[in-house]
């Protein structure tokens, strides 16, 4: 499940890269609440992880 929902996400933004930099497009990923605040579960590191990746990639565009 991790890898799914963190994998399709990031090879999608790469593919997109080029075109959403040329036309100053933007990407929009939803995940659920627990990627921000833990919940007392196991379901909450997908959303965490994907949260944590559109922060990556949001920082690595503006500095690049």
């Amino acid at each position: 499940m991790l890898e799914t929902n963190t994998r399709g996400p990031f090879l999608a933004a790469q593919a997109a890269y080029p075109h959403l930099k040329a036309a100053h497009g933007r990407i929009v990923n939803i995940g659920s609440r627990g990627g921000i605040r833990p919940w007392p579960t196991a379901t909450t590191a997908p959303p965490a992880a994907l949260h944590m990746l559109t922060q990556t990639m949001g920082w690595k565009q503006r500095t690049s």
